[in-house]
């Protein structure tokens, strides 16, 4: 398997993170957000966790891709179609739920912007 677009500083994530954003900030998206509150709420969540986030994720990449929980996880184990959408969501929800409880510490929550 060529794994070589899987990589972090290839182009083709570079043009689907500028993607992204500029549809993120179209302001169409937020009005459609708006109305509905289920999705504004994980929204913020996320949003309000987002550098805590960005922290701990290679943390749990690597665990998850080491193997020391008695599985390997890794967008590699599955076919990509599955495998890496699987393993997006997987890191981002244990992330933000990391997150979300190191956030009631009291250092730690001024640490990572409670």
């Amino acid at each position: 398997m060529n794994v070589a677009l899987y990589a972090y500083d290839r182009p083709n994530v570079l043009v689907m993170s500028v993607a992204l954003f500029v549809l993120l900030t179209q302001p169409d998206p937020a009005a459609w957000l708006s109305r509905h509150p289920k999705i504004l709420g994980i929204t913020r969540a996320v949003a309000a966790t987002s550098f805590g986030v960005y922290l701990v994720h290679p943390l749990l990449l690597d665990v998850l891709g080491s193997g020391v929980l008695g599985y390997r996880l890794t967008a590699a184990t599955v076919a990509p179609l599955v495998g890496i959408p699987l393993l997006s969501m997987a890191v981002l929800a244990v992330s933000v739920a990391l997150m979300l409880v190191l956030r009631r510490i009291p250092f730690l929550g001024k640490a990572l912007g409670a």
